[in-house]
């Protein structure tokens, strides 16, 4: 096992050394949770937020962890690599051991470098590329299946509504581009008609090209890989323009955001995500106590966040120790059980029966969504 906690450890032995028991009696346990707080993006981060706090509200009332309170640090990446990176860096200058995020697939995979390096456990519970855990990398888990599982389940959704030309388009983004490119894949092999498979550039107020390439090509099946902003547009200028397709995403459009976005538009979305543990008679009180203070938490990566803060917290607890190496190698071999049903992970840090996570919901232009049988 690699040697980890450079700076970290260091500075923790010198404070050990000089203030002995006390430093364990007064210390809080910081837990960073990364994000786009900030940007077109922010409802995800709020969703990372409602979801790290009130699981540490819950820890906190029980002594913490290992008898230390919890700090919940804030890091703005606003799902941009580079800023990801940057608050990477601030995160280990800040002496965070643990860090839950990012969400973007785009920020997980530089920040992870960092904390790779640095030793800091990451968990994340929103980013679905596959490269990401397919570095080999000790320090990095997810709560939430993969890409190469997402988009294959995705595809068998649209191929169920018996498609005759479809439109598969991403948004560039390691995210999106990835999801897209299993759905083609898997099309491919169930024998659906992919006609279009193109790019859409983001943040652009006027997205009528593509809409005039569904309509000439008679797509009755468009699916999005990307996030809500985009889909929202493509989705009301389509409906505007007489575009009568089928809309397809994944869980980056699945939220209520795209609904405000694209009003009544949003009518009728198929969109796939984590599973709605919301629903569950077992997290009853939890989401009662979300909902007490305003918090959805059916909103997709609420539960999720939740769960990994939990699991983290548990994984301490049975290491005994807040030591990186002891904290990972607890995470790799026990099973938690959390608001998202009991999670054990492999040695790449993925969930194991990651292709079971994901569910396809039917949205309204009410904001409310049905499960898709």
């Amino acid at each position: 096992m690699k040697i980890k906690l450079s700076r970290k450890v260091l500075g923790l032995a010198v404070a050990s050394a000089l203030l002995g028991s006390a430093v364990s009696a007064q210390a809080d346990v910081k837990i960073g949770v990364a994000g786009p707080f900030s940007g077109p993006l922010a409802q995800f981060g709020q969703m990372q937020i409602d979801g790290i706090n009130m699981a540490a509200k819950h820890l906190n009332a029980k002594g913490g962890i290992n008898g230390e309170k919890i700090e919940i640090v804030q890091y703005d990446d606003a799902c941009e690599p580079k800023q990801a990176t940057s608050v990477a860096n601030q995160a280990v200058n800040d002496g965070v051991m643990f860090i839950i995020g990012h969400l973007c697939s785009s920020s997980t995979l530089p920040a992870s470098d960092v904390y790779e390096d640095e030793g800091v456990v990451m968990i994340t519970p929103a980013s679905t590329n596959p490269e990401i855990t397919e570095r080999g990398y000790e320090f990095l888990f997810r709560t939430v299946g993969r890409d190469d599982q997402q988009g294959p389940f995705a595809a068998q959704v649209v191929a169920n509504t018996k498609p005759k030309k479809v439109a598969v388009i991403h948004d560039k983004s390691a995210y999106g581009e990835g999801l897209a490119s299993q759905v083609k894949s898997t099309l491919d092999s169930l024998g659906v008609n992919v006609v279009l498979f193109e790019a859409i550039t983001p943040n652009e107020a006027d997205y009528s090209p593509l809409i005039t390439k569904l309509k000439s090509n008679k797509i009755d099946a468009m699916f999005f890989g990307g996030y809500d902003p985009e889909m929202a547009k493509i989705m009301r200028q389509g409906r505007e323009s007489g575009f009568n397709g089928q809309f397809f995403g994944g869980d980056g459009v699945s939220n209520s955001k795209v609904v405000e976005g694209a009003g009544p538009a949003a009518d009728g979305l198929i969109a796939t995500q984590p599973k709605a543990f919301d629903g569950d008679p077992r997290n009853a009180a939890l989401v009662a106590e979300f909902k007490a203070v305003g918090i959805n938490a059916s909103d997709t990566f609420v539960l999720p966040t939740y769960a990994a803060t939990i699991a983290l917290a548990q994984a301490i607890e049975k290491a005994g120790e807040f030591d990186g190496d002891a904290v990972i190698k607890a995470l790799r071999t026990g099973t938690y059980k959390t608001a998202v049903g009991n999670i054990t992970w492999d040695a790449k840090g993925d969930i194991k029966g990651g292709e079971n996570t994901f569910a396809a919901y039917r949205w309204s232009a009410d904001g409310t969504f049905k499960l898709v049988d």
